[in-house]
């Protein structure tokens, strides 16, 4: 590990300890359902761990709130027979007893890293759950998505602080970020929000038919795959969204 990525690695940590106290809370079916779409690749080993951590333990602060994660392996061949998802999510699992469902995408149909960046795969990933065709993943357990990167990490005072708009079928909850050391008072327009600050009803992005890549590997300017996915949630009929002005999450 380079001395990059061993600093990144330890102010995740950093973050992550700042923020954490110790909880005992019981989680039950009656919760609202939070689904975390997690994009990484083996780049992300050692930083996967404090992600999933990060959003656990901000689930386990908030009241009614349970997440479910779907690993997508943005660049399967670069990873072939290195099991660093499933040692990641053994270890999860070793710490927590909320529910988790490990699904890693290894091919698809459009598979090209170096131009989509596994957003073709998220597209796929997206469209499977919310038209129920992976088993015990549908539509009714994912209320809501969190669409992250590997290299990311969250308050544990997220699901608190948004909560309430949860509660109130809110479509679309921004809330501002740190992005490469910079602050950012997110935006809902192009380019002032980034993908992982904002949590995005199941609802919304059925009726939307919400994508990151709408025209696939034709689409245009595909620097702006994160704002297209929000814009078609803004642009639906009766869409509604709300911006929680707290620092959130963390991408450096």
């Amino acid at each position: 590990m380079d001395f990059s990525s061993k600093l990144r690695l330890i102010l995740g940590l950093i973050f992550f300890l700042y923020n954490c106290e110790s909880v005992t809370v019981k989680l039950d079916i009656d919760n609202i359902d939070v689904c975390c779409l997690v994009r990484t690749f083996i780049g992300h080993e050692s930083q996967l761990i404090v992600l999933l951590a990060s959003l656990t333990d901000a689930a386990l602060h908030a009241k009614n709130i349970r997440i479910k994660f779907f690993i997508i392996d943005t660049d399967p061949v670069q990873s072939v027979g290195n099991f660093y998802v499933e040692r990641t999510i053994l270890h999860l699992r070793q710490q927590y007893l909320n529910d988790i469902y490990h699904h890693v995408i290894f091919k698809n149909h459009s598979y090209q890293p170096r131009l989509t960046y596994g957003y073709d795969a998220t597209d796929q990933l997206l469209t499977a759950i919310l038209d129920s065709s992976i088993p015990s993943a549908t539509n009714e357990n994912c209320a809501y998505f969190l669409v992250t990167n590997g290299d990311n990490y969250y308050s544990h005072y997220l699901f608190k602080e948004i909560e309430d708009g949860l509660k109130s079928h809110i479509d679309l909850i921004a809330f501002n970020y740190i992005h490469r050391w910079n602050a950012y008072g997110v935006q809902l327009q192009h380019s002032a929000i980034d993908l992982g600050a904002a949590v995005v009803s199941g609802r919304a992005i059925l009726n939307a038919r919400a994508m990151f890549l709408p025209k696939g590997l034709d689409t245009e300017d595909m620097v702006a795959r994160d704002w297209y996915f929000f814009q078609f949630i803004l642009k639906a009929i009766n869409s509604t969204n709300s911006i929680v002005r707290k620092t959130l999450f963390v991408h450096i």
